[in-house]
Order: C-alpha cells, then structure tokens, then sequence
C-alpha cells in the first residue's frame, strides 16, 4: 500500500512540475483597425492605425521592409472604394515599384494595450483591376480599409523571426467619406 501511494504521490507532484514548468503561449489579442483622413496644403492623406486592446504582446506582420529599411509597403491591406451609393467597390492597394535589393517582413510589434500608426498618402493606391492611381477628382468618395494577415509571408519560413503571439485574423474599418470626414492637419 506505501508503495502505491508514493507511486501516486510521484505521478501527481510530476504532473503538477510539469503544467507549471511548461511555456504558456496565448493566442495573439484582439487587434482593432481604425482609419482616419487627414487633409494639408492640398494633400489627402490617411492615418491607419494597429491597436492592441487585449493584455499580452501581439505582433502584426503588415507587409515588406525593402532595401534594409529604405521603403516599407503595407502590402496586407487593400482599401475598398464605392464612387457613389449606386457603384460597384472598386478595390485599391498600397502600390510599391519593383523590389531589388533584400526585402523581409515588416512586423511590427504591439505591447499590450498600446497602438501603431503610419500615414499613407491617398496618391499611394493603385487599382487592383488596372494599376491606376486613386483620384478623388471633385466628388466624394466612400472608403474602408481591409487587412488580411498573410498565411505565407515574405521570409516566413527562412527568417529568425519571434513568431509568438503573431495576429492571423481580418480586420474591417467601418466606411469613411472623403473628404467630408478628412480632418485639417
């Protein structure tokens, strides 16, 4: 009877050693998309803006790093247009030019319960369906911004990058009209 019972004993206190000892990985936090219109000297610009509101580290992989940091392209977003409330969406996307040189992902880190934002110029999207440039002209527009988290990214599988907590979800603004809802800056 000793025996089994310092058997049992044995197991138990290995098994509670080893649920503490092990690593604990969380899956990545909620990650809100916002999107904002700034107008200067002629310029429309949008700000979008990565928060963390959950309370442990996420990472957001957001596009390409090229030339060793000389141009970052957000290439895992794509910004739907309605020209009017009869149109069909037409898609655009943060352009970049050709890639020559070393290019690798641009993660960026997100510390719990804080925020990354960039600006991007207006004149930055290009058509998905012809290349064209994004041109308001002299009416509004209606515009929603859309990030879809890479299943493979660029040097996904050869860099040394921390992949723990990396954000793998979609992420939706809610529709904003240029420029009736574009802040002076």
């Amino acid at each position: 009877m000793h025996i089994r019972a310092t058997q049992f004993v044995s197991a138990l206190l290995g098994f509670s050693f080893f649920t503490v000892g092990a690593r604990s990985y969380s899956e990545p936090n909620p990650v809100e998309l916002a999107l904002q219109c700034q107008t200067s000297a002629g310029t429309t610009q949008f700000r979008i803006t990565l928060r963390n509101t959950g309370s442990t580290n996420t990472q957001v992989v957001l596009g390409v790093n090229v030339g060793n940091s000389v141009r970052y392209d957000a290439d895992y977003f794509v910004l739907d247009v309605k020209r009017d409330a009869n149109s069909a969406v037409e898609q655009f996307h943060p352009g970049h030019g050709q890639v020559a040189g070393p290019a690798w992902p641009w993660v960026v880190p997100l510390p719990a319960m804080s925020e990354f934002s960039f600006l991007q110029p207006i004149s930055g999207f290009h058509s998905l369906s012809n290349g064209e440039t994004l041109n308001i002209g002299g009416s509004a527009i209606d515009v929603r911004l859309r990030y879809v988290a890479p299943k493979n990214w660029l040097g996904g599988e050869t860099l040394t990058v921390n992949r723990r907590n990396v954000f793998t979800g979609e992420l939706t603004t809610e529709w904003l009209r240029v420029p009736g809802q574009c802040d002076a800056a």
